[in-house]
């Protein structure tokens, strides 16, 4: 129950006094009815009373409830709705009741002009008391349920609304035709930092924008065109987004959106972190992670606006760079340790680089550095020498002295390409030609280079097609036993003879074969040719194959030749497998492990070049191979240098000691030939005695040197 508010009245209104004398006369013919009823039942023509009764029977068919009072305060009439409406008081209608009595059932109170109550039904009315001209008083009982109804039912719509607003992740503005402010939800006044005491609906938007200034949002400056900004959306009545930059760096977008009535609503979002993921996303997309130097993207943008830019007569330099040794650096000190150094390596590049240069990283250890404005080759010479004497220097990582070095390849544009990706792959073919032929060098491209490159290219494609064309094939040097001048057996050396190019050197392809992968399925095509080819020997007469690093790094190799041997019908102990001492470099203990396993086999392995490189006497120990074979430089002077007949005389003797026959490779002369016997040399192939040849001319050979059984009258066939 709440108690009404004094209701004012207006008694100079002329309706309202002509209802009230209207009431008073209901009042005073509803008691001259009650105190002469039969008089005014036995008149009953009277006017006066006829006319009395028809108003009393129209208060009770009407929808509210009429209580009629006389100036004594005690009821006159009540209507029949009275106690429909008000069940509770029923029992307080009779005419001569003290009013109050009745009010005070009905929930009125004594100087209260209206109240409103509801009974446990849900049933709500509404008491009006009103006096009367004559000093008397009436009471309306109104039901108003309905209106009850809708006011809750309106009242958990805008709660609903209200908790709508005020959950929303955006700012919300209701502003109505005028300008004015009609709502504002919680998130708004967050992301403006507003008082809602202070910014309240019915506020204008000039006066909001100033409210906005005061709190540190703006710059006062801008005041002005914020509001004709806005308020130009308003008049041209269009959708529309913007984006406003606060004082405090934050960024906030606004949408606004007409809608009927001259009225405009806006959104507001906080869109700074997403604006700070998008420009990390822009920057990790241009820039290398690691080191915060331009990326590929970056580099291709660079070039492309260099090129573009160019006056005439100027060039553009493009350097690319390659660390020497920074693989070996990240195996001993960690990937950790030479991301530090990749860093550092940025740095020093930064600092050699000009203002409008652009150092990138490609990946890896691979870089760029792009030179704009220059009218000469030597000022990229320069800026080369600058970087490669940088990098010459130390670097220090976790108190500990790492040193590295670079090789440089430079083009050049306008005449060695008029884009980016001429130029970055002329570079590259530069500093290619740096690797193959010593590093730490400088070199600018020439177009001799991208021929070399073409030649190869060429060379790759019909090298892929060369095993299915039969174009490849084996040919067989033999190695003589020097005590006996017998044929101890062949070794199996590989041929390509092109359709068109003729003979093409195992130097040329077989280095492309190895980068392409295909000294896989070359060398075992080679094993099967050569047991083939062995099988239609002498017994005795074993053949040797060269192994690449490569092909022991397939893990079927062991199975590869136990397939050569067993198709073949060869003895594996005819069977000689040639390694270099690089490929004890690699992983020892894992080479170790598979040289046991073609042993298991039953095949013989010889260490070829022996004396070259990285010669080890802890690999003779670690594998007890069967043969030495002494590299072809020692035996060529063994003649007329001294040092090298001492070399191979040590070869010999360490041979000799732990077990193992020794062979000279490329024997030319008898002289050579002499002095290998003297020294004790058990075997030995060259020129002197043949050259290589295909294996059907393998028994002429073998018959020719049977013959002779003296090598000194040999001729080469």
């Amino acid at each position: 129950m709440s108690s009404g508010s004094p209701l004012s009245p207006h008694a100079a209104l002329p309706r309202r006094r002509w209802e009230r004398a209207l009431t008073g006369g209901l009042i005073r013919a509803a008691a001259r009815l009650r105190h002469g009823l039969r008089a005014a039942l036995a008149h009953a023509a009277g006017p006066e009373a006829v006319e009395a009764s028809r108003l009393l029977a129209s208060l009770d068919q009407a929808a509210d409830g009429l209580v009629l009072i006389g100036r004594d305060g005690r009821i006159v009439h009540a209507s029949r709705r009275v106690p429909e409406l008000l069940p509770t008081a029923a029992g307080l209608l009779a005419p001569g009741t003290p009013v109050e009595r009745f009010a005070l059932a009905a929930g009125l109170a004594p100087e209260a002009q209206e109240t409103e109550v509801a009974d446990p039904g849900g049933v709500w009315v509404r008491i009006t008391r009103k006096p009367t001209a004559d000093g008397g008083s009436v009471l309306t009982v109104s039901d108003i349920t309905a209106q009850k109804r809708r006011e809750a039912a309106l009242e958990r719509t805008n709660a609903r609304l209200d908790a709508a607003l005020n959950n929303m992740s955006q700012g919300l503005c209701l502003y109505d035709s005028e300008h004015r402010l009609l709502i504002a939800n919680r998130r708004f006044y967050e992301i403006y930092r507003l008082d809602p005491a202070v910014v309240r609906p019915g506020i204008t938007f000039p006066e909001l924008l100033a409210r906005s200034i005061a709190a540190g949002n703006h710059n006062p400056t801008v005041a002005k065109t914020l509001i004709a900004e806005r308020l130009g959306f308003v008049a041209r009545r269009e959708s529309g987004i913007s984006f406003q930059d606060l004082a405090d760096g934050r960024v906030i977008a606004i949408s606004h959106e007409p809608i009927p009535g001259g009225h405009w609503v806006v959104t507001y979002q906080d869109i700074t972190e997403r604006r700070r993921a998008e420009a990390q996303i822009t920057y990790l997309a241009r820039h290398d992670a690691l080191t915060g130097l331009a990326n590929r993207l970056q580099l291709r943008e660079r070039v492309d606006q260099a090129l573009a830019q160019r006056a005439a007569g100027a060039r553009v330099a493009l350097l690319s760079l390659d660390l020497d040794g920074f693989r070996a650096v990240n195996e001993a000190v960690g990937q950790p340790a030479g991301d530090q150094v990749l860093r550092q390596v940025a740095e020093r590049l930064l600092a050699c680089a000009r203002d409008g240069d652009t150092v990138a990283r490609l990946g890896g250890d691979e870089f760029a550095v792009v030179q704009v404005g220059i009218d000469k080759s030597e000022a990229a010479s320069a800026l080369a020498r600058r970087l490669l004497a940088a990098l010459a220097k130390p670097f220090v990582v976790d108190g500990q002295a790492v040193e590295l070095g670079a090789s440089i390849g430079v083009a050049l544009a306008p005449e060695d390409g008029a884009s980016h990706d001429q130029l970055l792959h002329h570079a590259q073919l530069a500093l290619d030609q740096c690797r193959r032929e010593r590093r730490g060098a400088i070199r600018f491209f020439t177009p001799e280079m991208d021929a070399a490159v073409q030649r190869r290219r060429t060379l790759e494609s019909d090298l892929r097609q060369a095993i299915e064309r039969g174009e490849l094939q084996a040919v067989y040097q033999p190695i003589l036993e020097l005590a006996s001048g017998r044929v101890s057996g062949f070794e199996a050396l590989l041929r390509w003879r092109h359709p068109s190019r003729g003979m093409v050197s195992p130097v040329e392809f077989i280095p492309v074969a190895e980068e392409m992968g295909l000294i896989v399925p070359i060398g075992a095509w080679m094993l099967r040719r050569a047991c083939t080819d062995a099988m239609t020997w002498p017994d005795g007469v074993r053949v040797a194959v060269n192994v690449s690093a490569i092909q022991f790094r397939d893990p079927n190799l062991v199975a590869t030749v136990a397939t050569a041997l067993a198709d073949s019908g060869l003895p594996a102990s005819r069977l000689e497998i040639e390694i270099t001492e690089s490929l004890l470099l690699e992983d020892e203990a894992a080479t170790g492990a598979l040289l046991h396993r073609l042993r298991g086999l039953g095949v013989r392995i010889a260490m070829d070049d022996f004396g070259t490189g990285y010669s080890s006497l802890g690999y003779l120990r670690s594998f007890p191979f069967d043969k030495i074979k002494i590299d072809q430089s020692f035996i060529r002077d063994l003649d007329s240098k001294p040092d090298s007949r001492a070399i191979v005389r040590a070869i010999i003797g360490l041979g000799r000691s732990l077990g193992m026959r020794t062979t000279a490779e490329g024997v030319e002369t008898r002289t050579v030939l002499d002095i290998l016997r003297t020294e004790g040399c058990a075997e030995a192939q060259g020129y002197l005695f043949s050259r290589p040849c295909v294996a059907e001319r393998v028994p002429d050979v073998l018959r020719r040197l049977t013959q002779q059984r003296v090598p000194a009258n040999a001729a080469a066939a």
